[in-house]
Formats: C-alpha cells, sequence, structure tokens
C-alpha cells in the first residue's frame, strides 16, 4: 500500500519556490520549532501546520516558517489544458501502471500524443514535477500569483 504525504515536504516546497510559485498561495506550513543548525535530518525540529503560510507567518513570523502546498493546492495550480502549436493537450493524472501515479497532457489528434509527463512517483511529487516542467516550458500555472488562497 502506497503512503500518501498530506502536503509537500521542505524540499519540494523550495523546489515550487524555483518555479516562481507564490508563498501566499500555500495552504499548509512548515514550522520551525528549533535552531536549524542542531537539525541532522530534514523532519527535526519542523512540524506541519494547517495554516495557510501568510497566517503561520504572520504568527510566528516569517523566519520559522516554510510554506506548504497540499495535494488539492497543487492540482489546482495546474492548467487543464495546454497548446502546442495548433494542437490542444488536456491534463491527466491518474495512477500509473501500478508504480506510482503520472501527470501529463494528453492529446488525440492524430497519433496520441504526450507532453510532461511525469515519471511514477507519490502525487504531490508528481504534481511538483509537473509543475517544475511547466515552467521550464514557459506555460503558465493556475492560482500562482493570487494572494488569497482557496
Amino acid at each position: 500500500m502506497m503512503k500518501f504525504r498530506k502536503s509537500t515536504n521542505l524540499e519540494q516546497a523550495q523546489r515550487l519556490l524555483n518555479c516562481g510559485v507564490k508563498e501566499s498561495t500555500a495552504d499548509m506550513s512548515w514550522r520551525e520549532l528549533i535552531d536549524r543548525a542542531q537539525m541532522t535530518h530534514e523532519a527535526d525540529g519542523v512540524t506541519l501546520c494547517t495554516l495557510p503560510y501568510k497566517e503561520a507567518a504572520l504568527i510566528y513570523g516569517e523566519d520559522g516558517i516554510t510554506p506548504a502546498w497540499s495535494l488539492s493546492a497543487l492540482l489546482s495550480m495546474l492548467p487543464s489544458c495546454i497548446q502546442h502549436g495548433k494542437t490542444e493537450y488536456y491534463l491527466d493524472f491518474a495512477p500509473y501502471e501500478d508504480k506510482g501515479w503520472g501527470i501529463g497532457y494528453f492529446s488525440n489528434e492524430g497519433v496520441r500524443s504526450i507532453k510532461g509527463l511525469t515519471q511514477p512517483a507519490y502525487p504531490i511529487e508528481a504534481c511538483v514535477r509537473a509543475i517544475e516542467w511547466l515552467c521550464r516550458n514557459n506555460y503558465a500555472l493556475n492560482n500562482t500569483t493570487d494572494e488569497k488562497t482557496v
């Protein structure tokens, strides 16, 4: 049975920030509880908060808070359709041959073609990889600059 995470981890959050995803879109947050210099593992001294990043940063201060995104927040960032030339590609998110989850954009025009298929991964990692692919290929994301989180 596959174990599902509740949100992005610290490394995935940094990858999203590197793509230009705004902290204000994070619907969850990681809160640092001890001095990071004393940590031996990524998860040491941090706890997942159900507070959106903006609220947690206001309450606890921005230095000790890292944004985190739930699966639903990540999926809401993915456009349902992208266009390459005259061809439209539609989002598909599904289990991938019992090896994990994949996200890609598919077209039925002519021979079925695929854009941006992620390698099989856990659902949150698959979304992060899809967002990275979209950013590398200059496709706009949904909800990445809006100051409100839903």
